[in-house]
């Protein structure tokens, strides 16, 4: 179980690091405290 959280989290970060990379990551979604909280709702 480890192993997969390792793996999720590296995974995550990698798909963060190259959005920025590409000038393609929200930062102002990234950082917004209200975001998900619709889908709590459902």
């Amino acid at each position: 179980m480890t192993r997969t959280a390792v793996n999720v989290t590296g995974d995550a970060m990698v798909s963060c690091v190259v959005a920025r990379s590409e000038n393609d990551f929200d930062e102002e979604v990234y950082y917004d405290k209200e975001a998900g909280k619709k889908l709590e709702e459902l």
